[in-house]
């Protein structure tokens, strides 16, 4: 056991004595939240291309900032025989999934659609309102 006081046997670097894990938390926290809005459109807009090419009624759509809000956003229709989809994503990352069979006027509750998104959860998001509008 060593001596209180005594000094360690490696000299520490400043760069590790400023370590402040709250703050690298903190970090992780904004960066777990961010969100590549031009990235998911072009990528958005690649998928919508594939699954009009696998036979669904895909179109993409991408609106520029507008004055009321501020906000550009990109949606993907989804149309089939049985249902019409719309999958609205801002460049905040909030999201708004909708879904109503057709012959009603009812949007389809959908607990398990997230109502916002961020890099790491887009493709799970996007998968799963593909699987409702076929479905």
């Amino acid at each position: 056991m060593g001596k209180r006081g005594a000094s360690l046997p490696f000299k520490m670097s400043t760069r590790m004595a400023a370590f402040d894990p709250l703050r690298t938390l903190g970090r992780l926290e904004y960066l777990s939240t961010m969100f590549d809005f031009h990235r998911w459109s072009d990528w958005s807009r690649e998928q919508g291309a594939a699954l009009s090419q696998q036979g669904l009624k895909a179109a993409f759509t991408f609106t520029a900032e507008s004055e009321a809000s501020g906000n550009p956003s990109f949606f993907i229709d989804v149309d089939t025989a049985d249902n019409v989809s719309r999958m609205i994503v801002w460049s905040t990352g909030d999201c708004d999934i909708t879904v109503i069979r057709n012959g009603s006027s009812e949007a389809l509750p959908l607990p398990d659609m997230p109502n916002e998104v961020t890099d790491h959860t887009f493709e799970d998001a996007f998968e799963h309102f593909i699987r409702h509008a076929a479905s």
